[in-house]
């Protein structure tokens, strides 16, 4: 569960940082003159957070998918547990 934890924050501080440059960018009165250069940064912002979204969509699928094996898991051995029990009733 760490490496997932560690994933979402990575996440969160690429995708804070993403957001920091890009508003630096669009602010900055020097490159407000550019439109080519206004061009290029709206989408390197984009394509940086479609990065962060990818790693945490695959970080969540992740997570669930053991979250569901270890439910599982646990349910078919509370059920093979009670089995015995109920043989006989």
């Amino acid at each position: 569960m760490a490496t997932h934890q560690e994933t979402l924050n990575k996440v969160i501080t690429d995708w804070t940082e993403a957001v920091r440059d890009y508003t630096l960018s669009v602010t900055d009165p020097a490159r407000l003159s550019d439109p080519k250069e206004a061009v290029a940064n709206a989408f390197d912002f984009a394509e940086q957070v479609l990065r962060a979204q990818r790693e945490l969509a695959t970080s969540l699928l992740e997570a669930t998918g053991k979250a569901a094996e270890a439910t599982a898991k646990a349910a078919q051995d509370a059920a093979e547990r009670l089995a015995p029990s109920t043989v006989g009733r």
